[in-house]
């Protein structure tokens, strides 16, 4: 009946999507729409899924080639032509519903292998619950997090991650040239750290990243959870929650990112002019 917050006490809830009172809007029909898509598949066409092993490196499993996914969409009738399922794929994955397994390319009716974010999720989850840890790991791992497109609002999926998202807006300018570890290290160079705390929202971060040694804000959703704490695109990302990451790449970042289901305290350079 609505007359309480929540409170650990000896009174009854229900989940609003029981009693029909669950309000929603476009972004959380796109994360619900995607996640039934993810569902569908698994359980009715699972042989579209196989293991993705680069260069006999550890495999991923669960992951579909981008052609496959658009001929099933034409096959099951959602686009009338390969064109138009390609588009709603590419769709799929500015929302933050499904990733390159390298984030390294938009959808495309290719055959490059793609995943749904809350799989990579799931089996983070299963390696930590494994290993007999309850806490989030710090070892580096792919989130995409970002995409050559913006995802992150990656950050916007039903993960997170979660990953996550819908297509962003640039709201700054990124790295306009080249900067080495040594520079950043440097006490004497113009940068200054900040603290910023990100809170999730229920898509996503809302910030891409790039860049490698160091890894930079490429973009911020002007809507998102990071343009609210303060974050900005050409911004160097230090270390997220106490984990050093100047010398990571930025899907090694990404991963790290999308384990963290709802806060993240970055310590970020910026420079001094940009203050």
């Amino acid at each position: 009946c609505d007359d309480h917050q929540f409170k650990d006490e000896r009174l009854y809830y229900r989940f609003r999507v029981d009693d029909e009172t669950f309000h929603t809007n476009s972004e959380v029909e796109i994360l619900l729409e995607g996640e039934r898509l993810r569902f569908l598949l698994h359980t009715k066409h699972d042989d579209l899924f196989r293991d993705y092993t680069p260069h006999k490196s550890q495999k991923t499993s669960k992951c579909f080639l981008g052609s496959d996914l658009v001929t099933w969409f034409v096959q099951q009738g959602r686009a009338g032509f390969r064109p138009e399922a390609e588009s709603s794929c590419r769709k799929l994955l500015e929302n933050g519903i499904i990733r390159h397994v390298t984030d390294d390319h938009h959808f495309k009716d290719q055959k490059i292998f793609y995943q749904f974010r809350l799989d990579v999720l799931n089996a983070k989850l299963g390696d930590i619950s494994d290993n007999g840890d309850t806490s989030p790991t710090l070892n580096s791992v792919k989130p995409n997090f970002h995409t050559d497109t913006p995802v992150a609002k990656i950050t916007r999926s039903i993960t997170d991650e979660d990953l996550i998202a819908k297509p962003v807006d640039k709201t700054g300018s990124a790295i306009k040239r080249s900067i080495s570890l040594k520079e950043l290290r440097d006490p004497n160079a113009p940068y200054v750290k900040k603290n910023i705390k990100i809170i999730r929202d229920n898509v996503g971060f809302g910030f891409v990243v790039r860049g490698k040694s160091p890894v930079y804000v490429q973009t911020v959703d002007p809507n998102g959870p990071g343009y609210a704490a303060g974050l900005k695109a050409g911004q160097i990302i230090v270390s997220i929650n106490n984990q050093c990451v100047l010398e990571w790449s930025h899907t090694e970042v990404a991963d790290l990112i999308v384990q963290y289901p709802t806060t993240i305290n970055l310590i970020i350079m910026t420079a001094i002019l940009d203050e």
